[in-house]
């Protein structure tokens, strides 16, 4: 009967030592580390977490080295996108990157992508497949790689969130006894006295998470209007949790384009706000109190399933998670032999590189006929040049409308009140031909019979109080009778851009 430790990273640091007959879990012992080193799934401190918990395992007797971590972070990126079906995970996983840089404001060298295939469906007699993308930041990966190795533990794999839902769903794990629908849309909440996550799953692939963590002054906000969520009564913790519950819902139904949720599971340590938020909540939903392949004949005292469901749930996981090099190069110090190894490594390869070269030629042009002669890969690659061809498209529109925004913003904060104050202004024999007006300054071109006029416009002008300064580029007169020039009016107080 194999142990292994599973630890859950969020604003805290869970850890259950479990062992796994068959498709049965025991869970033999568990912890809580309420530390200052975490935040987010972030460590903040790494010596800080070695040490912390290297002293709770050893004051718990805990010597399992194998280990599946977990993140819980709300920076992992999900994104639902549609593609014509491949069959190679590596030319799934090219097309995903390249439809991902066109719609997430994100450096991708920085993240690991993983997917779920969601759906697939017919478009001309072309199959088209739906994916569910996680976008991992590498630095949590390289993070918690170096906490197993500081822990001196054997990494097994790394999960994230999204991956344990989807385990409910492929290992046919019941909750509460009943099956969960792969039809419906499900709702998984964990709520804590200062944290609320919400995850999504349809069709039985969980393709939503966001959370938010509180300050403690967050339950006593009494005084924040609930007035929007009008079957609330009151601003007590449940009402304001069960407000921020129906926020998720709502960012979800407009991100996902769904319009319904069936069910929603809430699982969590702070049982008091569970019960309250399931009554108060206008939708099927129901607290999680058992799963099945979960051994109840010994479990710890402290444990709480609540608590510690996205931990167990971890250790339920079949996938491979996210792929991690632990491997320590050996280097030998017999010089020599290594010498003499790739002497004779040089000399194989002339001898046979020749005859290896065409055999690889003759291979590569073989399989690109192949591949070229294929009526599926034809149409497959038709398709993925109009798809390219709409989006060439949509970045021009998209550039047009961006500057059709800026313009429409620049005219947003012309101030009319300097228009009528310029006319209002304007000496009788004083004539103004143009104006210029946007958000930074006002020209004007003028035409006045006399030099009084102008020096008296000028000094009316400047007196406004929008003004900040004011300029006469040049006067000109060919007459002698009337006089041309152009004032140039700085504006104060204009409206700034946003960036």
């Amino acid at each position: 009967m194999a142990k292994i430790l599973s630890f859950e990273i969020n604003n805290n640091i869970k850890i259950i030592e479990a062992s796994i007959k068959g498709e049965v879990l025991s869970v033999l012992r568990c912890m809580c580390i309420d530390s200052v080193y975490v935040k987010d799934g972030k460590i903040i401190d790494m010596d800080g977490a070695v040490n912390e918990i290297n002293e709770k395992l050893k004051s718990r007797g805990i010597k399992t080295k194998k280990s599946i971590f977990l993140i819980n972070s709300n920076s992992i990126v999900i994104r639902k996108i549609k593609l014509p079906f491949l069959k190679k995970s590596s030319e799934v996983l090219s097309m995903l990157q390249i439809e991902l840089q066109q719609t997430v404001s994100i450096d991708l060298s920085k993240y690991r992508i993983i997917y779920e295939l969601s759906d697939i469906t017919y478009e001309n007699r072309i199959p088209y497949a739906v994916y569910i993308v996680y976008c991992v930041p590498v630095i949590l990966v390289s993070q918690y790689t170096e906490l197993a190795a500081k822990l001196k533990l054997k990494l097994l794999k790394i999960e994230i969130i999204p991956n344990c839902i989807n385990a409910l769903y492929k290992n046919n794990i019941k909750i509460n006894g009943g099956v969960l629908n792969n039809n419906e849309t499900a709702a998984f909440v964990n709520v804590s006295e200062n944290f609320l996550s919400f995850l999504a799953a349809n069709h039985g692939i969980c393709d939503f998470y966001i959370s938010s963590y509180f300050k403690e002054s967050f339950i006593e906000m009494a005084a924040e209007s609930l007035s929007q969520y009008r079957y609330l009564s009151s601003a007590t913790a449940d009402n304001l949790f069960a407000a921020q519950i129906t926020k998720f819902m709502r960012y979800y139904y407009s991100v996902s384009g769904n319009r319904s949720i069936d069910k929603i599971y809430i699982y969590g340590c702070n049982h008091k706000i569970k019960e309250e938020i399931n009554n108060k909540l206008n939708i099927n939903s129901e607290i999680i109190t058992k799963i099945s392949n979960l051994s109840e004949t010994v479990l710890p005292d402290s444990f709480d399933l609540g608590k510690y469901f996205n931990t167990v749930l971890s250790l339920f996981s079949r996938d491979k998670g996210l792929k991690i090099n632990t491997r320590k190069l050996k280097l030998k110090n017999n010089y020599g032999y290594a010498a003499v190894l790739l002497i004779i490594s040089a000399a194989s390869a002339i001898s046979f590189g020749y005859f290896n070269s065409r055999a690889a030629i003759r291979n590569e042009l073989s399989a690109m006929s192949s591949y070229i002669e294929d009526r599926e890969n034809n149409e497959i690659n038709s398709a993925i040049e109009e798809i390219k061809s709409e989006t060439d498209y949509l970045k021009q529109y998209l550039q047009q409308a961006e500057m059709l925004l800026m313009t429409k913003e620049d005219n947003d904060c012309v101030d009319t009140n300097i228009l009528r104050e310029i006319n209002r202004l304007k000496p009788i024999g004083t004539k103004v031909t143009s104006i210029y007006s946007d958000k930074d300054s006002t020209q004007l071109e003028c035409i006045s019979s006399s030099m009084g006029e102008v020096t008296m416009f000028f000094s009316n002008l400047k007196g406004i109080n929008l003004v900040d300064s004011a300029y006469i580029p040049a006067i000109q007169s060919k007459t002698g009778e009337t006089f041309s020039y152009s004032i140039v009016l700085k504006l104060k107080d204009v409206c700034k851009r946003e960036k």
